[in-house]
């Protein structure tokens, strides 16, 4: 999802490069793309539709989704070109940070990236790269003291790089805002005059009860996106959905286990365990997220994820539990939260008392074996902070 410029500041606070190579296109029939997002087999990096900081946390509505899958079925020889990437900087110390790439996907003459614009999908300021990003956020820092300036900037590893030349940049950023304005003049997508995406909550409300194959989800780390679902999904509870965030694990690989749990599961399906509304902002949209579990059989991905010591047992209580928890309190005494919930309502739990407890014993029972078998956060080796 685009972010706005205040959000975009904070992505870039932590955002870095990684060391530039050769910019070669990559053909599409090589990359598995689910929206925005892409992967290719046995390579961590991250490939992405949009502009700097965007496929860093799994966010995006999907409202192009559909669009894009039609585009690409129907043009199945285009390319993606790489046109800038960066690295985050690691949250420890020994936490490799995957590389994100942004790209435009072509074919000849014709661009996926500008039909995204030009239909109203984003805003031409979404295919900002991650240099033209930095840029900007190193421009108030210019004028400041050049004393002061060391503690607020990027480190210099962890700096963007552009992966074209300048120029082929300057171009491809005019075509974007062309199309644009022509989007614009068309009243198409974002542009339209009514309020853009109202009902985003409503339906990913309705599709959020339903078990789905594992192929619909794009996912990493413990965030997931359904292919032309605007809901937010999380395989860990409580309000870890809710916002333009990621949550990680203080152990380090958890990326890396759960791409590997997923390629061991190729038939796995997700189950739907609480979902709710949420606003990020007072006047803004509603929106939905849903904790689901990834199981394939008698196996789950959620269970593992405990039992390698990623995370404690207490991660995967659902979001009804943690409201009654910790909101119900809070709702009585504070009248913005209870106008708040008025307009969200509680959470709803899909599966019965019974399954949510025996769900909730199996967790504790495979955090008592990670911390005697001292695996992960309950390793005897410091943290490598």
């Amino acid at each position: 999802m685009w972010r706005p410029s205040a959000l975009w500041l904070a992505v870039l606070l932590v955002s870095g490069a990684s060391v530039s190579e050769a910019t070669t296109s990559i053909p599409v029939s090589t990359l598995t793309i689910k929206g925005i997002y892409a992967t290719k087999p046995r390579d961590s990096t991250l490939y992405c539709l949009l502009g700097s900081g965007a496929c860093a946390v799994v966010d995006d509505a999907g409202r192009a989704d559909a669009f894009i899958a039609q585009w690409l079925a129907n043009h199945p020889t285009a390319a993606a070109l790489p046109i800038s990437d960066e690295r985050h900087p690691p949250l420890m110390r020994g936490m490799a940070m995957p590389r994100e790439v942004f790209v435009w996907i072509e074919d000849s003459q014709e661009s996926l990236t500008l039909a995204l614009v030009r239909q109203g999908f984003y805003p031409a300021a979404a295919l900002r790269d991650a240099v033209e990003q930095y840029q900007l956020f190193r421009q108030p820092l210019s004028e400041l003291n050049n004393a002061r300036t060391g503690a607020f900037d990027i480190p210099a590893e962890y700096r963007p790089h552009r992966l074209v030349s300048d120029a082929d940049y300057r171009d491809r950023s005019n075509r974007a805002v062309t199309a644009e304005v022509d989007a614009k003049r068309r009243s198409a997508g974002i542009w339209s005059e009514r309020v853009p995406h109202a009902n985003d909550a409503r339906a990913a409300a309705r599709k959020s009860r339903e078990v789905f194959p594992l192929e619909e989800l794009y996912v990493r780390g413990i965030q997931a996106h359904r292919i032309g679902d605007p809901d937010a999904y999380c395989l860990i509870g409580g309000v870890a959905c809710n916002g333009h965030w990621r949550m990680s694990s203080l152990a380090l690989g958890e990326d890396e286990f759960v791409e590997r749990w997923l390629m061991s599961h190729p038939r796995a399906r997700a189950v739907p365990i609480s979902g709710q509304n949420y606003k990020e902002l007072r006047e803004g949209p509603m929106m939905h997220s849903t904790y689901i579990w990834i199981e394939d059989r008698q196996q789950s991905l959620n269970i593992d994820l405990i039992r390698n010591g990623f995370y404690r047992a207490d991660v995967l209580e659902d979001s009804v539990a943690y409201d009654q928890k910790n909101n119900g309190q809070l709702g009585v005494v504070d009248d913005e939260l209870r106008r708040e919930r008025a307009e969200t309502g509680p959470p709803l739990r899909f599966i019965t008392a019974d399954d949510y407890a025996a769900r909730t014993a199996n967790a504790a029972l495979a955090e008592r074996e990670a911390e005697r078998q001292k695996r992960g956060m309950w390793s005897d080796a410091r943290l490598p902070l």
